[in-house]
């Protein structure tokens, strides 16, 4: 039995609004009976069916609205994901500006790699500074080579002064939170406690037999005016040595013959 159409009443109806049900005959009385309730014509999808009306096509709407969501949702994690790599990658390369403004060659590798996933190096906009990630390597700490990096260090610090926040436990932050660990790593260095060591950085270039070449860096000077002038690869490493016996490792020659032409003329 067919039923008359819920708007004009006069003609049979064709066509039931998916959302309110109204009955309508043409486009003109299902327009009409949009305007009247206020109804968008689509279907409610979360809202409740009874199991005798649960037929195919509410089965095809809910399985399209699941969908939707998980689209939807899949679309929303891409968005933040390279919303984040946009965010790093600025960070990236505003860091790389200010070391090139204080001339030094930074070089950044490639996302995944090891050298980069650990960096903490960036740029403070507040303190207009670069705070560095490095990495100590002690040669004659108790129990074998031990390496130990500082992290946030400001580029306006002299290297003792960041040395001493391992030797002598400066570093409150790592004895907060791992003081077992930082008393361990102070009696390693113990032999560092007084003071007489030297401070060696590598140079990435090598020599012609594969040799690894070393700068010997005084320890009273600031990490900017170190850096300044070098080739660094996502942050710098120094390797500290006891005494000032350096005769086993190769030295960069141009810098020790700059050195000994100061000290002449002085």
């Amino acid at each position: 039995m067919t039923s008359k159409c819920d708007v004009c009443r006069t003609e049979e109806a064709k066509y039931t609004c998916p959302r309110c049900f109204t009955k309508s005959c043409s486009l003109k009385c299902c327009k009409a009976h949009k305007v009247e309730k206020k109804c968008n014509g689509k279907r409610h999808q979360t809202g409740f069916v009874d199991i005798k009306d649960f037929d195919e096509t509410v089965l095809k709407s809910d399985y399209h609205f699941l969908h939707n969501i998980v689209r939807e949702s899949d679309g929303a994690s891409r968005d933040l994901r390279a919303k984040k790599r946009r965010k790093v990658r600025g960070r990236v390369l505003e860091f790389k500006k200010k070391c090139e403004e204080r001339g030094v060659d930074i070089r950044i590798m490639p996302a995944g790699m090891e050298k980069r996933q650990i960096n903490t190096s960036h740029y403070d906009r507040k303190r207009d500074r670069i705070m560095w990630h490095i990495d100590w390597i002690f040669e004659a700490a108790l129990d074998g080579e031990l390496r130990i990096c500082s992290k946030y260090v400001d580029e306006n610090s002299t290297l003792k002064e960041a040395i001493e926040s391992n030797v002598s436990g400066g570093s409150s932050s790592r004895q907060k939170k791992w003081p077992g660990k930082a008393a361990s790593t102070q009696y390693r260095l113990k032999e560092y406690v007084s003071g007489a060591y030297t401070i060696l950085m590598r140079k990435q270039a090598c020599t012609r037999n594969g040799d690894p070449v070393y700068i010997k860096i005084e320890p009273s000077s600031r990490l900017c005016d170190v850096l300044k002038g070098k080739r660094v690869v996502e942050f710098p490493e120094f390797l500290v040595i006891l005494g000032m016996d350096t005769s086993i490792y190769q030295l960069d020659e141009e810098k020790e013959e700059e050195g000994e032409a100061k000290d002449t003329e002085e």
